[in-house]
């Protein structure tokens, strides 16, 4: 669809269809990110409960601060995680708000 766009070379139809790219181009991103921090809301909190039973015994542990650190990043990749779906999809909607415009151009024109 962007190459027909394209290929009519309408200085109305190209920013709208390099506007629809590159939102396209930030909900791929939003997505991805959105994995790292699943991942990371996950991990970070088995890896406190881990290292906090596992040095408990030997004799060394988590002190308060470092905790308090693992908790801060996870609450922070957490947020993260609640953010970049609501992000792809805000990105998503404006990409077919320039498809929609573009097409609509291209139908009047062509």
């Amino acid at each position: 669809m962007y190459g027909i766009l394209l290929q009519t070379k309408d200085k109305k139809i190209m920013p709208l269809v390099k506007k629809a790219k590159h939102a396209k181009k930030l909900q791929n991103i939003a997505y991805g990110t959105f994995l790292f921090g699943a991942g990371a809301t996950i991990s970070v909190p088995l890896f406190i409960v881990y290292a906090y039973n596992y040095n408990n015994n030997i004799g060394t542990q988590f002190t308060q601060s470092e905790r308090n650190k693992y908790g801060i990043l996870s609450i922070v990749s957490m947020a993260g995680t609640i953010a970049c779906p609501i992000t792809a999809g805000y990105f998503s909607n404006k990409r077919k708000g320039y498809n929609e415009q573009a097409v609509q151009l291209y139908n009047q024109k062509y």
